[in-house]
């Protein structure tokens, strides 16, 4: 047979296949398990376990740093022998290194401005720069692994097949299930996300998948690839279910009781099953797919989560109008023009009907229509995206540092969102990506992640217009436009990051397939048996970084978890006979609090804050001794020190010990007077502290005052609450409690002023709101204001007895016998009995 010899100038071709089966089978062998370790890392948001502390966060975090530092070890692993598989970087890869750089720059110290907390976050969240660092490492080992359609087709239909389930999780809560999950009895869906919003966003993720993979070209080969891959996973979440009940009792299999489960179960193995046995009909195919993206629709619908919705039909618009300006045929052109219609019409028509039984009967669509800047979620929203453009402005560059949020907005704290004494007013996410963004990594990050995600839209729309026929490469750019879309009303989570960083590498290996980069490079070998030193160098660093993050990224925040978790169990003690829960103190869960904290990684502060609300708790327990709480009140105040100490920007801290000082500073005293005083004296100038850091804030000024009380500086007190209720616009006990003190302090014409500045901003009075200011005048014997609050009262309830009865009393301390007289007759007239009570008046008003 004649020879053939390359042509010059063309490298000689090496035979890839010339190495040894067994090695051959390594490479492979390492590629699946990557596979498989990717598939764990999409099934990872439906995990949930209530014995941690944020039970739908912590887990799945530490899952998936775990599924990800594997497939870190097996990749390298398959880089060292495998030259084909290592890294060739191209644009849209640089300008991903660029957004993590920028991530990274910010997160140092010396730019951040809590160092710490920007690289571990904590448990609430799980972010930080270790988070970002493990979903740089999934996306690089997915871009630089996968080198086959078929792959990237398992990962997807993966992504879809546990969508579906995630759908479930929705369906348990809809139906009231205590199975599997816990969920409040009350709300909206929110599934194993744990959060309405988050879960909308992860099924509308999985919406696009499903239309992704309904339009592509090679159905019949892809459907079969889902069928296999389906059939896989349904066997191998049977096999799991029952192992994990075997060891451990949980019994989740118990749930096929409940009949709503048990259909769905059988349901969706029947499917999965006759998928597989018509694995090659595509019209069978499509169906399953259709289904699947319907029901994630469904779910994310049930939410009444607008900023989904807002994310799904502005990208749909876009599409369509894609499709419009560049479609493939008129008749296409057409559909998709009545696809928009129906999109501007549909919102219309629900909007011009928002008083219509129809729509006010329907939760869902009730939600809708109240969108407004006016309702309190919308005006929150605006409230605190103003106050974050001004912490923007104040670090412009590099912004505050990953997880930080909360200390530039402190600083700007909007009054406007305080509107209760008890609610909930530390914001940790903008609920804007591009604000989170801008304000966490200042105006350099936000370029660059405004950077990427134009090269990767900019390259999708590009092939799409080249290739007009590959709708499959629109329905990615409408994924990401929804992503994008409905990021502007919430933010990244784990519950979303697998499934979207998953996209994002897939673009990057359509980037290099566009770029003609050969799947593997044909002049170098599959597999070396010999390797050159530095082939080793990664390898080598790999198994010492490794086990470094292994332990602080996984192990220590979950035994740190863990620690806090026991603790709070320990807490309470439940009470066999009588089945009440008491608090008890114990030396030993004080001990677990100290542990907890000994890790110093992520959750540092919710572990002191824990342990303090433990020692304000105890402090008002009766039945508690008095060495015990006091005990608990100093390990709570010490934690609450440390934290300001280690991160003395975060006024949460400085709030927080206030609180605690404060509300148990009556406990202090009455076992250790001297310590008392010493612990307010020391105390007052950390709340002078924090007031520079969170000014605009109520709750700091409130407690400096009662912590002036306490320290007998009257004056001083009397200040610091003006400021405070000046402060709350929306609240109105602080302006009740300060008409009180005015008159306390003998302070009679601002009493008044106050009085009527409370009618001017509009606050509904009550009959206790009058009681107790009645009650503080009569205590200085100021009766002339006590009768006109009588009268305000009597000008809408005439016929109030108990008020002409308290009148009377007051006319005549006013020595206006008359009057008082012919209102205790008016008081009789109405209510015999109340002659009795008024006999002195009728019989002898000076009496």
């Amino acid at each position: 047979m004649k020879k053939t010899h390359p042509k010059a100038g063309q490298p000689k071709q090496r035979h890839a296949r010339a190495v040894p089966r067994g090695e051959d089978r390594l490479i492979s062998l390492l590629g699946h398990a990557i596979l498989l370790a990717a598939v764990c890392a999409l099934f990872i948001p439906l995990v949930v376990n209530g014995s941690f502390f944020y039970s739908f966060v912590l887990l799945k975090s530490i899952l998936f740093r775990a599924a990800v530092e594997v497939m870190l070890l097996l990749y390298i692993l398959l880089a060292t022998f495998a030259p084909s598989y290592r890294p060739r970087l191209h644009l849209m890869t640089y300008a991903l290194l660029a957004w993590f750089g920028a991530m990274l720059i910010s997160s140092l110290p010396g730019i951040s401005v809590d160092a710490w907390s920007s690289w571990w976050g904590d448990f609430r969240r799980m972010g930080g720069m270790v988070a970002q660092l493990h979903l740089l490492g999934y996306f690089f080992v997915l871009a630089h692994t996968l080198k086959r359609e078929r792959e990237w087709l398992i990962l997807f239909a993966a992504s879809l097949f546990f969508g579906v389930w995630m759908g479930f999780s929705g369906m348990v809560q809809y139906l009231g299930l205590n199975y599997l999950y816990r969920f409040p009895q009350q709300g909206r869906i929110e599934g194993a996300a744990g959060n309405a919003n988050l879960f909308a966003a992860s099924m509308l993720l999985n919406f696009f998948v499903a239309l992704w993979l309904l339009g592509r070209k090679d159905k019949s080969a892809t459907y079969a690839v889902m069928a296999n891959v389906w059939l896989v996973l349904i066997l191998l979440l049977d096999l799991l279910v029952v192992v994990w009940d075997f060891f451990t009792g949980a019994g989740i299999s118990s749930g096929l009781e409940f009949p709503a489960v048990g259909i769905f179960a059988a349901l969706f193995h029947a499917v999965c099953l006759l998928w597989f046995a018509t694995r090659r009909n595509a019209r069978v195919g499509a169906i399953v797919i259709g289904s699947a993206g319907a029901w994630c629709i469904f779910w994310m619908y049930l939410t009444q989560t607008r900023g989904a919705v807002i994310g799904l039909v502005g990208s749909l618009l876009l599409v369509a109008s894609l499709y419009l300006w560049h479609g493939a045929s008129k008749n296409i052109k057409l559909l998709f023009a009545c696809m928009i219609l129906l999109f501007i019409l549909t919102p219309a028509v629900i909007l011009l009907n928002r008083q219509a039984s129809w729509v006010q009967s329907h939760p869902t669509l009730l939600r809708y229509v109240l969108l407004s800047p006016t309702d309190a979620a919308s005006a929150n929203r605006l409230y605190n995206w103003s106050a974050s453009a001004r912490a923007i402005g104040d670090r412009p560059f590099f912004g505050w540092g990953l997880e930080n949020y909360r200390i530039g907005f402190d600083l700007y704290f909007p009054v406007e969102v305080y509107r209760s004494l008890t609610g909930e007013f530390w914001f940790d996410r903008a609920h804007n990506l591009i604000i989170d963004i801008g304000m966490t990594t200042g105006l350099v990050g936000l370029a660059a992640y405004l950077a990427f995600f134009s090269l990767v839209i900019g390259f999708l729309v590009r092939q799409w217009v080249r290739a007009k026929d590959r709708i499959d490469i629109l329905l990615i750019l409408g994924l990401l436009l929804a992503y994008l879309l409905q990021g502007l009303f919430t933010f990244d989570t784990i519950n979303t990051d697998p499934i979207l960083y998953l996209v994002l590498a897939y673009v990057s290996y359509l980037f290099a397939a566009n770029k003609n980069r050969p799947e593997a490079n044909s002049g170098e070998p599959l597999l070396r048996r010999r390797q050159p030193m530095r082939a080793w160098i990664p390898l080598a660093l790999a198994c010492m970084v490794l086990p470094l993050a292994v332990s602080y990224a996984v192990i220590r925040p979950f035994q740190s978890n863990q620690l806090l978790q026991q603790a709070r169990a320990a807490t309470k003690v439940l009470n066999p006979m009588t089945h009440e829960v008491r608090l008890r103190f114990s030396e030993n869960t004080l001990d677990l609090f100290r542990r907890a904290d000994e890790y110093q990684t992520t959750g540092r502060s919710e572990v002191r804050e824990e342990a303090a609300n433990y020692a304000f708790e105890l402090a008002r327990a009766p039945y508690i001794p008095a060495d015990q709480k006091l005990r608990a009140i100093k390990e709570g105040i010490r934690f609450l020190r440390e934290s300001i100490e280690q991160a003395p920007a975060n006024a949460r801290s400085y709030q927080y010990l206030g609180s605690l000082v404060n509300g148990t500073f009556e406990t202090i005293r009455q076992a250790e007077p001297q310590f008392a005083q010493s612990l307010a004296e020391t105390t007052l100038p950390v709340l002078q502290k924090g007031e520079t850091l969170s000014p605009n804030r109520p709750q700091m000024y409130f407690e400096k005052s009662q912590l002036l009380f306490f320290l007998g500086r009257k004056e001083e007190r009397l200040a610091a609450f003006e400021k405070g209720a000046s402060l709350s616009r929306a609240v109105k006990d602080p302006h009740i409690d300060l008409v009180n003190l005015y008159v306390e302090g003998g302070r009679y014409e601002d009493a008044a002023r106050e009085w009527q500045n409370i009618k001017n901003l509009g606050f509904q009075l009550t009959r206790s709101d009058y009681d107790r200011l009645i009650q503080t005048y009569e205590a200085k014997k100021q009766f002339v204001p006590i009768v006109g609050l009588c009268q305000e009262q009597l000008a809408a309830a005439p016929g109030d007895v108990e008020l002409l009865t308290k009148l009377a009393f007051s006319y005549r301390e006013l020595g206006e016998m008359e009057l008082a007289r012919q209102t205790a007759i008016k008081a009789v007239s109405l209510s015999p009995a109340a002659a009795s009570k008024l006999q002195s008046i009728l019989k002898d008003p000076r009496k």
